[in-house]
């Protein structure tokens, strides 16, 4: 799967940037961060046109949404809606297996032949 670089801004101090860097890198963020503030000792307009230019660029860190847990009201509401979906089913499958047992025997019959060849003529 493809990474992509975010801001994020859940963890941000002040917007999101190095917490994106260490995140993508898979580097601590705190260590990221005292990096920036010594490269900001020797060159820091270079720092501050880089993370303003980051802050710009960079999309904000898409959320993953949570999971819910179902509540056992839930859980047995769910059960109890399958068990009757499901003995649904099996009536109708019933059914279904005895009208296709009487259309076999009406078919079979020898009164269906004997209409069959009536309609031939």
């Amino acid at each position: 799967m493809k990474r992509a670089l975010y801001k994020d801004t859940e963890n941000a101090l002040i917007a999101g940037v190095c917490a994106g860097l260490a995140d993508y890198f898979s580097i601590n963020r705190a260590g990221l961060r005292m990096l920036v503030i010594a490269l900001c000792l020797f060159s820091l307009p270079l720092v501050l046109i880089s993370y303003i230019a980051l802050t710009i660029l960079l999309k904000n860190k898409p959320k993953i949404p949570q999971k819910v847990p179902f509540d056992v009201a839930q859980q047995e509401s769910l059960s109890a809606a399958f068990a009757r979906a499901l003995n649904k089913s099996e009536q109708e499958i019933a059914t279904l297996e005895t009208n296709i047992t009487r259309l076999e025997a009406y078919v079979t019959s020898d009164h269906f032949e004997l209409k069959r060849k009536i309609w031939e003529l």
